[in-house]
């Protein structure tokens, strides 16, 4: 699939389940409200220290399964702590990349405030610091937790983005949000 053509499927992804429903604010992301309260499995990738959309989500809709995603030190402890609708969420020590493995996570130890990535980006110094992280792609990923259907995916993945949008065309994965 070339660049013309992930930009056409997106466009049609987009207007098929995005442009006709009202949208809600769930913490910084914005989302349609019924496609919230409607759903049932959400994969949530990149959570860091921040559970704050997901939770949000939760108080609309009780009945949410939540696969949080991030190898961070910052999420480790997030959920070792106890926090409201802990129990929707399901804590994976796992880093979305294409590719099922280890890889190097890049941070800025000068300033433990931003994001990790795996591109050593500028904006962390360079990527000189980093930690070894498992990784693992949406498709194995959802063999591996036995959910054969998403409903919505988050992706605060600095670095991977493009990545997550190819193998979710690629392997025609049916969201109804992202």
């Amino acid at each position: 699939m070339n660049e013309q053509d992930l930009f056409n499927k997106m466009k049609q992804i987009e207007g098929e389940y995005l442009k006709p429903h009202a949208f809600a604010k769930f913490n910084n992301y914005w989302l349609p409200r019924e496609i919230v309260e409607q759903s049932t499995n959400v994969l949530s990738f990149g959570v860091h220290r921040d559970v704050g959309w997901e939770q949000e989500m939760c108080e609309l809709n009780p009945n949410l399964n939540i696969h949080c995603f991030d190898p961070t030190p910052d999420s480790v402890s997030l959920f070792e702590s106890n926090f409201p609708h802990k129990d929707k969420m399901t804590f994976h020590q796992v880093a979305y990349m294409d590719t099922k493995g280890t890889a190097k996570f890049y941070y800025n130890k000068n300033d433990l405030t931003k994001c990790y990535s795996l591109v050593p980006l500028p904006q962390l110094g360079g990527g000189s610091d980093y930690i070894e992280v498992e990784t693992n792609n949406l498709t194995n990923i959802m063999q591996e937790i036995n959910m054969p259907e998403v409903d919505i995916i988050k992706a605060d993945i600095e670095g991977v983005w493009f990545e997550i949008c190819r193998e979710i065309l690629d392997n025609d994965i049916n969201f109804k949000a992202f």
